[in-house]
C-alpha cells in the first residue's frame, strides 16, 4: 500500500526509477536513517568477544548489510572480519597473507576451535590454585624464636595502631591516616621508571631473552612475549576490550622508556588478571601500553615472581 501511495504522489518519476534508486527507497521505509546509523556504529563496535567464530561472523553479516559502503570490496570485508577477532586467532590469520573473505572465516573457524579445545584440556588438568600476583616481600620473614621474644612489642604496636586509627580518620583524597595535606601533595613522587625494548615482532627478533606464544588471558587467547629486557609487564588497550577488563589508575604513573629512545607515561593499570599457561593457572598485573603486534607482554616483574626462566 504505502508503494501505491508514494508513486501516486510523484507520477513523473516513477518512470525514471533505477533499482538503486528503489533499494534507497525501500530501506529508507524500513531501515530509517536513525536506525542505520545505530547499526553503523554496532558495526565498527563489534568485536568477537566471547563469541564463536561462528556466532561472531553471523552478527557481522547481520551488520554489514547496514553499511554497503564500508565493505563495498573484498578485501575491506575480510579486514573488518578479521579486525574484530580474538587477538590469538586474528594473528593466525595475518600470518597467513592477504585473505578472501571465505578463506578468512575458514581459517577463524579452524584457528578458534583449536584454541578453545586446548582451553579445555589446559582446565581438565590439574593446576595449582591462582596465585595473587604481589611483589615478594623486602625482607626475609622473621625466625619463629624471635616472634617469641617479640610478641610483647607487636602487642603494643598493634595497640598504638588501634588507638591512631580511633584518633585521626582516613584521609578524603589518599584513604591514608595522617594529619593535614595528603604525603603526595607535601612532596610531588617521581614517576616510576620503566623499560620495554619490543613492542612488536621486529624488536622482539632483534632483542635477546624473548620468548613469544599463545596464552589464555581471562579465558580469551592471546598473543604474548616473555622479555627479560621489560622490566614490568604491559597489556594492549585492543586486548583489554576483547577480555572485558576495566583498568584503575595507579598512584604513581610509569615512565616507560622504548627502544627507539622515546619515552611514554602511562597510569592505567589493569589488576589481577587471570593467565592460564601450560595447564597452571596465574595471575598478573600489566599497565596498559599500545603495542603493535603483541597483547601482552610478560616482564621481569612477572618473571622474576614465578621464577620463570626462558631458554
Amino acid at each position: 500500500l504505502w508503494w501505491n501511495a508514494y508513486w501516486s504522489m510523484r507520477p513523473g518519476e516513477k518512470v525514471g526509477c533505477t533499482w538503486d534508486m528503489l533499494k534507497e527507497l525501500v530501506r529508507e521505509k524500513y531501515y530509517p536513517s536513525y536506525y542505520r546509523a545505530e547499526m553503523e556504529r554496532q558495526f565498527l563496535a563489534l568485536q568477537q568477544g566471547t563469541l564463536t567464530v561462528d556466532e561472531y561472523e553471523r552478527e557481522f553479516t547481520r551488520l554489514a548489510a547496514f553499511v554497503p559502503d564500508l565493505v563495498r570490496t573484498e578485501a575491506q570485508r575480510a579486514q573488518r572480519f578479521i579486525d574484530g577477532l580474538y587477538p590469538a586467532v586474528r594473528h593466525n590469520i595475518m600470518g597467513h597473507g592477504t585473505q578472501t573473505y571465505a578463506r578468512a572465516v575458514s581459517i577463524a573457524q579452524e584457528v578458534d576451535a583449536s584454541i578453545r579445545r586446548e582451553a579445555v584440556r589446559d582446565r581438565a588438568q590439574p593446576s595449582a590454585p591462582v596465585q595473587p600476583f604481589a611483589a615478594p616481600p623486602a625482607l626475609p620473614a622473621a625466625q619463629p624464636a624471635k616472634e617469641k621474644k617479640r610478641k610483647g612489642k607487636g602487642a603494643q604496636t598493634n595497640r598504638r595502631t588501634r588507638q591512631r586509627q580511633q584518633q585521626v580518620p582516613p584521609c578524603s583524597t589518599c584513604g591514608r591516616l595522617h594529619r593535614g595535606e595528603p604525603p603526595q601533595q607535601q612532596q610531588q613522587r617521581g614517576r616510576q621508571q620503566a623499560r620495554v625494548y619490543a613492542v612488536d615482532q621486529a624488536e622482539a627478533a632483534q632483542q635477546p631473552g624473548t620468548m613469544s606464544g599463545m596464552v589464555v588471558l581471562n579465558d580469551i587467547p592471546v598473543f604474548a612475549l616473555f622479555d627479560t629486557g621489560a622490566t614490568h609487564s604491559f597489556i594492549s588497550r585492543r586486548c583489554l576490550d576483547a577480555i572485558g577488563v576495566h583498568t584503575v589508575t595507579a598512584v604513581d604513573p610509569l615512565e616507560v622508556s622504548l627502544a627507539s629512545g622515546r619515552k611514554i607515561v602511562t597510569s592505567a593499570k589493569a589488576s589481577d588478571l587471570s593467565l592460564s599457561i601450560g595447564g597452571r593457572l596465574l595471575s598478573t598485573d600489566a599497565f596498559v601500553l599500545e603495542m603493535r603486534d603483541f597483547d601482552l607482554i610478560l616482564g621481569m616483574d612477572w618473571l622474576s615472581f614465578y621464577h620463570a626462566d626462558i631458554r
